[in-house]
């Protein structure tokens, strides 16, 4: 580990050079919001909490987020996990400006991107963004074209 002009070399900073500090979360943008009503989601009692509110992560919150994950991360690598309820209720621009930030605030580090859905919102658009930002897609249902059982999901 380069000490960087660093006048105490202190035992974090040894840990840090022995085993680099990586980790990650599961993102709940779109706290526990969903379109379905599936009798084994545990999110969606949550809602009860809030009263009918349903917090969702507003753009400030996002890019702290987003540069705070990415500059705790002391590897190479770095992946957002965004899962919900609904994430993809947030719509498809919301992504993009999680893309645009992962970007802006990468430093080198090489991002990956999964994200975990019910796949009803799936439609080219969707397709075309995960296919450009080569997101990793967790359905616990078939997707749009997929037949049941051709293909493990989830």
């Amino acid at each position: 580990m380069e000490r960087k002009n660093k006048e105490l070399f202190t035992i974090f900073d040894a840990q840090k050079a022995i085993s680099p500090t990586a980790f990650t979360t599961m993102l709940k943008p779109a706290d526990s919001t969903c379109n379905l009503d599936c009798s084994y989601c545990y999110y969606l009692d949550k809602a009860i909490q809030y009263a009918g509110r349903q917090a969702v992560m507003n753009d400030e919150l996002l890019e702290q987020y987003i540069k705070q994950y990415i500059e705790a991360n002391d590897v190479d690598e770095v992946t957002f996990c965004w899962h919900g309820g609904e994430p993809t209720l947030l719509g498809v621009d919301y992504f993009r400006k999680a893309v645009k930030l992962e970007k802006k605030y990468a430093a080198g580090k090489k991002i990956f991107n999964t994200i975990q859905t019910n796949g009803t919102r799936i439609d080219e658009k969707w397709c075309d963004f995960f296919v450009e930002n080569s997101f990793l897609v967790g359905s616990d249902r078939p997707l749009a074209g997929q037949r049941s059982g051709s293909a493990h999901s989830g």
